[in-house]
């Protein structure tokens, strides 16, 4: 049966050590995992210090640590029901454990367990794991478009039919002058300059792949064939340059330097991983906010994969 291991440094759907182990060497693995230290600063939850098994009829058993040093065994059922059990002992779940194996072939005994509502909660993500590799995908780019120039695009379309309807129902002529007038006003607000940053973001991100994610000290970035590793511990610097200005038209679009040690610069648009997540990932690391008029990747800052 698959089992995996969460530490309190972990996020949501990140596991390490996951393989197919016996109910012997499960329960050799709990005995292991370092209860007390892992107890430090961790919050009660789904996702935290514990150590979780799946197996073949979709049910997950996840055993963590509790209120008042006591530990919890989280069942959740095929059918995304969820249920806990509190015990005194991590031991007192071996009995569980043993019958959770026996579920492959048997529906798991679920007494003793209290069942939670928490509709409509998504627990699921809690359980399963996650894909922790970035990259630029068609969804990703309308998504991104839609966020950050969506207002701009409608606008231009608003403003255009306008005009549309001026000139071409009415019969009117167009002064020289509201062309003068429409042409930039319609460029500014209505997207034009957020294609250009598009593009310019576009630029350093496509064909790149990101891989990294809060409990690990190894990332991976670069070319999507061949990202090069990474080390957090080498990181000295991290600045996230971001135009100034809550209702700026281009408030959307921002990026991350990382300086390492040996002088080399990561430059990490907002379009490959939103700028909150990559801070988020790099726990412990302090982040300084740069903000700038036109929040444009320089090309000394992504020197590295030119």
């Amino acid at each position: 049966m698959v089992s995996k291991i969460q530490y309190n440094n972990c996020e949501t759907g990140e596991y390490k050590e996951e393989k197919n182990r016996t109910p012997e060497e499960t329960i050799r693995l709990i005995d292991q995992f370092p209860w007390k230290e892992q107890r430090k600063n961790f919050h009660i939850g789904l996702t935290g210090p514990s150590i979780t098994l799946q197996n073949i009829q979709g049910g997950f058993l996840k055993l963590a640590p509790y209120y008042n040093g006591k530990f919890a065994l989280y069942y959740f059922a095929p059918d995304h029901t969820l249920y806990i059990k509190s015990l005194l002992q991590y031991d007192e779940a071996y009995p569980v454990i043993r019958s959770f194996f026996d579920a492959d072939t048997e529906p798991f005994d679920t007494t003793g367990f209290q069942r939670q509502h928490t509709w409509p909660t998504n627990n699921f993500v809690h359980f399963i794991d996650r894909d922790f590799h970035y990259t630029v995908t068609p969804q990703r780019i309308f998504r991104y478009l839609l966020g950050s120039s969506g207002i701009n695009f409608a606008a231009f379309l608003f403003f255009l039919g306008l005009f549309g309807v001026d000139i071409f129902q009415h019969g009117l002529e167009p002064h020289p002058g509201a062309f003068a007038f429409a042409i930039p006003f319609l460029f500014f607000m209505g997207g034009g300059l957020n294609l250009i940053l598009f593009a310019n973001y576009y630029r350093y991100a496509a064909g790149k792949m990101l891989v990294i994610s809060q409990g690990s000290d190894i990332f991976y970035y670069g070319p999507e064939d061949q990202p090069q590793p990474f080390d957090k511990k080498d990181i000295v610097q991290v600045t996230r340059y971001e135009p100034r200005g809550s209702k700026n038209p281009i408030g959307f679009f921002m990026w991350v330097g990382i300086g390492l040690k040996d002088g080399r610069s990561l430059a990490i648009p907002n379009l490959l991983i939103d700028s909150d997540d990559l801070e988020k990932k790099l726990t412990g690391i302090s982040v300084v906010h740069k903000f700038k008029g036109w929040p444009s990747i320089t090309r000394d800052a992504a020197a590295l994969f030119e």
